[in-house]
């Protein structure tokens, strides 16, 4: 039996269930650019206030870097991650609320 020695995630949502989907209140996440060299600018959307997390995963699962903004009225939101710091290569942001979260990839040039 052949077996690649990779496999690629784009997208991907976890959740524990225990009740609501919490992160049911944050909408539209974006990542741009995308690739990026310096700056990444995170663009989302709540529909109740919420306070989130934003974590940057390398390839292997090691946090890189970790950010917790504070509370988000409702409304459009972009907050920019500086980037520079990182090696080139491919990396995921993991916004969470402490219940639930969405993963993103995004590629650092």
């Amino acid at each position: 039996m052949r077996t690649p020695g990779y496999f690629c995630i784009d997208r991907f949502t976890t959740t524990n269930n225990v009740g609501i989907n919490e992160l049911e209140n944050i909408v539209n996440i974006t990542l741009s650019p995308n690739p990026t060299s310096q700056n990444l600018n995170i663009n989302y959307s709540t529909i109740s206030e919420s306070e989130l997390i934003f974590d940057v995963y390398d390839i292997s699962g090691k946090n890189v870097i970790s950010n917790q903004p504070g509370q988000n009225h409702v409304g459009p939101h972009q907050y920019t991650l500086n980037t520079e710091a990182l090696e080139a290569g491919i990396y995921f942001v993991n916004v969470s609320n402490g219940i639930s979260s969405k993963t993103i990839k995004f590629i650092k040039l």
